[in-house]
Order: structure tokens, then sequence, then C-alpha cells
């Protein structure tokens, strides 16, 4: 993680270092509790990245602002995401990968399945996908059967 302790062995001067304050923590909440718990042992913490370092009242804001500042990045990420993935639904299209089977194959498995009762082997290797590709196919019969 690159994230280092230097210090002297009596506990004075000992300042936690980091690359990144990113790396450190997901949300500025788990941020300032962690830098909270490294200032209650009374030692410093440094980000390399950002060039902040808590021991200093400066620092400390700059450490704040940079950490509301990436939050709200992140946060308007996420809103952007679903923003765009509505805006997709809406289109008609929908995210994640294709289906293998086309629904006139899902047809021919069922029946292959329940008319000539062969095996999820046997149509995998029909239909050229894994066996797991025929258990996993939305196939009526085969959750009634279960």
């Amino acid at each position: 993680m690159g994230n280092t302790v230097a210090g002297n062995s009596r506990g004075q001067g000992i300042l936690v270092i980091i690359t990144k304050y990113d790396r450190l923590s997901r949300s500025l909440r788990d941020l300032i509790d962690i830098v909270g718990q490294i200032n209650e042992k009374e030692a410093g913490f440094k980000s390399l990245g950002e060039d902040i370092d808590t021991t200093t009242p400066a620092g400390r804001l700059v450490f704040h602002v940079f950490g509301s500042i990436a939050e709200f990045e992140r946060e308007r990420i996420v809103e952007r995401t679903k923003e765009r993935l509505a805006s997709a639904r809406k289109q008609g299209r929908v995210g994640g990968r294709r289906h293998v089977l086309s629904k006139t194959q899902i047809e021919e498995v069922i029946k292959m399945r329940d008319e000539e009762n062969r095996s999820p082997y046997e149509i995998a290797e029909r239909f050229k996908v894994s066996h797991m590709t025929i258990r996993r196919a939305e196939l009526p019969a085969a959750k009634s059967k279960q």
C-alpha cells in the first residue's frame, strides 16, 4: 500500500506517511477517523502525494479540504453513472453481457431437455456452450424440477 511509520522508540515524533490519502480509505468519514486515531496516539500524518502534514494547523485545514473534495468527486461519479444507466434503460439498452443463447435456441434446449431427456452436458456440447450456461438459462421446467 505504500504506507510507512517513521519515528523513534519513545513515541515522540512518530509520523505515519502514505503515498496518497485516497489509498488509505474510501470515505471522508473513515479518513478523518483514521487520522483522529493517529492524532490520539500523538503521532502525525503525512501524505506525500498531496503534500499534507497534519502536524501543522495549515496541514490539518488542507487535509479536510482535500478530503471533502475527494468525497465530492466520488459522489459525483456515482451520480453520473446512475444517470447514464437510467438514460440507457430509457433508450432500451440494457447493461451486462449479451445472452449466449437466442430465444429460439432456448426453446430448443427446453425441448431437448424435457422431451428428449438429454443431459445438460449433451445440450451444451450441441450448442458449443458450457453446461453451466445451460443450467443458468431461464428454463421454466428446470425450476419446477428442482
